[in-house]
Parts: C-alpha cells; sequence; structure tokens
C-alpha cells in the first residue's frame, strides 16, 4: 500500500489513475489486433532468448546465480523465480534482437515476458494464456506510458529507458497477473521506481543485456513484495522527488493520464528484422538496397544522414568486438554492403574486424530535420557513379495489419532456433490455452 507519510505530497492521482488502468485491465477490453499481437511477440521474445541462452554474458549470469527452484530457465533447466527472470531477460536482449516501440524508444517485451514467465510459477493458481496476454498488456501499456512522458530528456541525460520505464513495466505486468488490486499496483510501481536504473555508457557491452534482466528481476519483486504488503512513499513515480523529477526535465504528464485504449500502444510495437540497434536499421535497408548495384571494393566513400540522437547511440566509429559493432552505424552499413544481408553471424568479433577497411569511410551527418528513425545513404564510387538511399525504420507494412507479422516472425523464429516448430506449435494458440504451454527444451 501507499503510506501516509509525514512530508510527503498529498493524494497522488497520477500514479494511482495508471495502476487503476493496469490492475482493471481485462481480456474482454483488448481488440483481436492486440490478442494477436502479444502472441507473436511472446514468439518472437521466446525465440530470440533461446538463440541468446548461450551467449557469454548470459551464460556467466546463469552459472553465477542459477540454483533449485521451480521457475524455467528458457530452453532448459530450473531455478528460483529471481534468477530466471534475471537469466531469461538477459537472453532475450543479448541479440539486440528484441522486439522496440517507436514511440518511447524501449525494448518491451524483454523485461516483460520474462518477469511474467516468473510470475506464473509463484501465481498459486493455474495461469491460464489469457491471463499471460491481459498483464503483458498491462505492462506494456503502463511502461509506454511512462516512456512518452520521459520522451526525450530521460534518455538524453544517459538512462536506457529499457533498463528504467521496463522495470516498472514489469512491475506492473507482474502485479496483474498476481492478482493486485489498484492500490498494490501503485506499490509495486512504487517499489520498482526506487529499483529502475540502466545508463547508455552500456551500449556496445555486456551490461546493455542486464539492463533487461535486471529489469525483469526487479519489476518481478516489486510486485511480489507489494502483494505481501510492502508499503511505499506517496509519489514515487510523479511527485517531486519521484522518479520522473529525478532522471528527466518531463512537465507533460498527459501520456500517463491518458486511458488504456485511446489509444493502445501495444498495436506499434515494431519486431527486429536485424540483431542489432534499432538506430542502424534505417542504414541497413538502404545498405542492403544498394548492394546489388556496386562492388564494395569499389566504393570510395559513403555518407550517412542520421537524426542527432544517434550520435550517443550507434555512432561507434572503429568497433572491437561483436557489441560494439551492433552499436556502430559504420559497421552495420559496411557489413550490409559486402555480404547483402544481416544476421547474428554479422556480430562476431571476427566479423567487425574483417569489415574495418569499409567502414572507415563511413562518415556520419546529424541533421535535425530527420526523423529519430529514418537515414539517408549516399555512396560515391571510384568510377564517378553515385548511388543513395533514403529508408524509415519505422515503415513497416504490417504495423496494422498484425497477422502479416506472423510469416516473417516465424521465419526469423526458424532461422534462429532448430526446434522452432515446437516453440511456434507451443505458442500458436495462447491466448486460448487453459494453462501455460510447457516450452520445448531446446538450446540452438
Amino acid at each position: 500500500m501507499i503510506a501516509d507519510t509525514a512530508g510527503r505530497m498529498g493524494d497522488p492521482p497520477t500514479v494511482r489513475l495508471l495502476a487503476a488502468e493496469a490492475a482493471g485491465l481485462r481480456f474482454a477490453d483488448l481488440p483481436r489486433d492486440a490478442v494477436t499481437i502479444v502472441g507473436l511477440c511472446l514468439l518472437d521474445t521466446l525465440g530470440v532468448a533461446l538463440a541468446g541462452r548461450d551467449e557469454p554474458v548470459v551464460r556467466l549470469i546463469r552459472e553465477e546465480f542459477a540454483g533449485a527452484g521451480d521457475a524455467a530457465l528458457w530452453g532448459g533447466g530450473r531455478t528460483d523465480p529471481q534468477t530466471a527472470a534475471l537469466v531469461n531477460g538477459s537472453a532475450a536482449h543479448v541479440l539486440d534482437f528484441d522486439d522496440y516501440a517507436p514511440g518511447s524508444g524501449l525494448h518491451p517485451s524483454a523485461p516483460l515476458v520474462p518477469a511474467l514467465w516468473s510470475a506464473a510459477a509463484v501465481a498459486g493458481r493455474e495461469v491460464t494464456g489469457r491471463d499471460l496476454v491481459t498483464a503483458y498488456v498491462a505492462g506494456y501499456e503502463t511502461q509506454e506510458r511512462l516512456g512518452l512522458v520521459l520522451w526525450p530528456s530521460h534518455y538524453d541525460r544517459g538512462f536506457h529507458t529499457t533498463g528504467t520505464a521496463g522495470t516498472i513495466g514489469a512491475a506492473a505486468a507482474a502485479a496483474h497477473l498476481l492478482g493486485a488490486d489498484e492500490e498494490t499496483t501503485a506499490a509495486a510501481l512504487g517499489l520498482a521506481a526506487t529499483d529502475a536504473a540502466g545508463v547508455k555508457a552500456m551500449f556496445g557491452s555486456m551490461g546493455k543485456a542486464y539492463h533487461a534482466g535486471r529489469a525483469a528481476e526487479a519489476g518481478l519483486r516489486a510486485a511480489r513484495l507489494a502483494v505481501r504488503g510492502m508499503t511505499v512513499g506517496r509519489d514515487a513515480l510523479f511527485g517531486d522527488q519521484g522518479f520522473v523529477a529525478a532522471s528527466s526535465s518531463a512537465s507533460d504528464l498527459g501520456a500517463a493520464l491518458t486511458p488504456f485504449g485511446e489509444p493502445w500502444h501495444v498495436l506499434d510495437v515494431l519486431p527486429k528484422l536485424y540483431p542489432s540497434c534499432f538506430g542502424t536499421h534505417a542504414a541497413i535497408r538502404c545498405a542492403l538496397e544498394l548492394h546489388p548495384a556496386l562492388d564494395p571494393a569499389g566504393v570510395r566513400e559513403v555518407t550517412l544522414t542520421v537524426p542527432p540522437v544517434l550520435r550517443d547511440v550507434c555512432a561507434i566509429a572503429a568497433p572491437a568486438t561483436g557489441l560494439e559493432g551492433k552499436f556502430s552505424l559504420a559497421h552495420t552499413t559496411a557489413v550490409a554492403l559486402l555480404d547483402g544481408r544481416i544476421t547474428p553471424s554479422s556480430f562476431t568479433d571476427e566479423r567487425v574486424r574483417a569489415t574495418g577497411g569499409l567502414g572507415a569511410r563511413v562518415r556520419l551527418e546529424y541533421d535535425d530535420r530527420i526523423a529519430r528513425t529514418s537515414t539517408v545513404l549516399r555512396i560515391v564510387l571510384d568510377d564517378g557513379r553515385v548511388l543513395s538511399a533514403e529508408s524509415d525504420a519505422a515503415d513497416r507494412p504490417w504495423s496494422h495489419a498484425p497477422e502479416q507479422m506472423r510469416p516473417r516472425i516465424e521465419e526469423k523464429t526458424r532461422a534462429l532456433v532448430p526446434a522452432a516448430d515446437r516453440l511456434i506449435a507451443a505458442l500458436r494458440d495462447l491466448p486460448d490455452a487453459p494453462v501455460l504451454p510447457d516450452l520445448p527444451e531446446v538450446s540452438p
């Protein structure tokens, strides 16, 4: 519950309104497209997590912390629920292949799905597919509204919104699954706010995947403690001394006050096509478009015109590792021009070193007139020809026709996971499942 602590603000209407929306959400409230999208997001998240479960940072966390317990480690094994959320969340984000919310700029599913899967293990009842879908939307809509309030000053100050708002979204989702009422959900959000963390200095390192794992684990912990009755200070989220004021210069709380469904932000989620920072995707699309028309050996210079927000996100000029390559417009553009495709193998340490010659010819220009998801690519060839392309990574033909997403996500999952058909079958009818399915014990 929210404690009546002396010296605190009066009634905190913003957090209570947000908590009421999250706690009061029911499956019957959800539009059919939202249900379809959530099912696909679950498939996408589990697929990329299975593909990432043996990456060094995930293996390190699992080996250090995993012990006995009843919560599933995706791909095989069990441990306690908190560690499962940490490990699975890190695995879901480590390849940078997990979905993206274009409004707030965060990765929504990597914190939400692991927190929910672990919450189901401690719910004390059978959790249905509808329970999971509804709780996911409660978490998504909460974290996206908060992310929109925080954008852009929170991100500009160096915070990684997946680690911060993602913690609070995971708390909302887990609280919903655990049956929390409005007051308890508000307490969970407050507890999550005091644990919300993650800085952009971690981009290009193991620490970035850890942000998502921590968000899942901390959000789950906040929900469990709130359900047990732990109290919090009066508006830890929106008060003068709260999370939003401490971590941003936001003054307009309108996005947080918008009722769920007005709009449904989950309808705008974007599954990733490439396993790298979303800020590199428009450049990749441009490079793949031009790849058939050129011989990379004959490239004299490459110029990318990008929005200024990418300067501190994915502008590593000379990456030395695969993780750094995911945050390098120079590497992602060069490897797309050289190979004509982008896959997880584009981001090994060896492949990053091999593209350095062409990558060194990539020059960045910043233009604040360009949308933050757009890029213009201009290539000058040795023979004097000039090639150009322009792309907006948020322009997806299936954005509001979710069934069109299914073939691409299933194709992506099959490319990542050997036993993909078992995973696809297990999740295909999830919204109608009377209990959560047992996931196949597979390892890429």
